[in-house]
């Protein structure tokens, strides 16, 4: 970006839960479950492509994905801003496809493993996980109340229906954080 003067701008980070930023490490954990097919795929993805732009520069983003298993974008962290990796990582997402449950508790036992701190991260999904809300509230409060330092985590609803509105805050809650950001409709 370039500001007044022909001198760089610096983009800084926009992802923030109650006014702070989240941290320079952002892990973006999109939902490819069943209920994700067509469109609310498509939005899942442009959304974890939007949150993973805020990063800012000097922000580093990894992809994650997650149905019945979780899996990693192959590229790992990418230096932000960073358009060619994000279009790699486009594309990956895009490959993926749907299908399949909803094991949020598996993806974050693989993403809070991260050693990164400090670590943000930002669920992508349309709905309630395998087990429940308040089962991967309790299994992210476990898994993050074993790191080092907490992980802030945050939730984007795709298609939220009244029923779902209550998950980002929990998931959230448990994460240390209470960022729900409701963006995309069917």
């Amino acid at each position: 970006l370039i500001g007044g003067g022909g001198q760089p701008r610096r983009a800084s980070r926009e992802v923030v839960i109650h006014g702070h930023p989240f941290p320079s490490a952002l892990a973006v954990v999109v939902d490819r479950s069943a209920s994700m097919q067509g469109e609310p795929y498509a939005l899942a993805i442009r959304e974890a492509l939007w949150v993973a732009e805020q990063a800012g520069d000097d922000g580093r983003v990894r992809f994650f994905v997650f149905a019945s298993e979780a899996e990693a974008e192959p590229q790992e962290w990418i230096a932000m801003p960073d358009a060619e990796a994000l279009a790699l990582a486009r594309a990956w997402l895009l490959h993926q496809g749907t299908g399949g449950g909803t094991d949020l508790h598996g993806a974050l036992g693989e993403v809070l493993a991260l050693e990164e701190s400090p670590l943000g991260v930002v669920i992508v999904t349309d709905g309630e996980p395998d087990g429940g809300w308040e089962a991967a509230a309790s299994a992210i409060e476990r898994l993050n109340a074993a790191r080092p330092s907490r992980a802030t985590v945050g939730v984007v609803l795709i298609n939220p229906r009244a029923e779902n509105n209550a998950f980002g805050v929990v998931v959230a809650g448990a994460g240390g954080g209470a960022y729900v950001l409701t963006r995309s409709r069917r």
